[in-house]
């Protein structure tokens, strides 16, 4: 009986656990519909700046963009620009969230 009561207060303090409220200054994004995710803060020891060429090929036709990547510590900005240098979209991400723009 004395081992029962033990497993349900532990089960309890669990579940307890479980059902805390997430912190509201956590940024969250859908990754598809029903799916969210709370996003991390935008922290680096060390500011990053990258840029990849993508290609896709999609019936029968190809296709190019040009993505930048820069992050430091305050924020993260991801802007994708076209062939001829023509700016598709601009996403900042910094501890206020995700700000898209294009």
């Amino acid at each position: 009986m004395r081992g029962l009561r033990i497993m349900l207060l532990m089960l309890a303090t669990l579940l307890a656990g479980c059902a805390g409220s997430q912190d509201p200054t956590l940024s969250q994004a859908w990754l598809k519909p029903g799916t969210r995710v709370t996003l991390p803060p935008p922290v680096l020891e060390q500011p990053i700046s990258q840029q990849q060429l993508l290609t896709a090929e999609v019936k029968g036709q190809r296709h190019s963009m040009l993505v930048l990547l820069n992050a430091d510590g305050r924020r993260l900005q991801l802007v994708g620009m076209s062939p001829l240098g023509i700016r598709l979209f601009n996403l900042t991400y910094d501890r206020q969230g995700s700000t898209p723009s294009s």
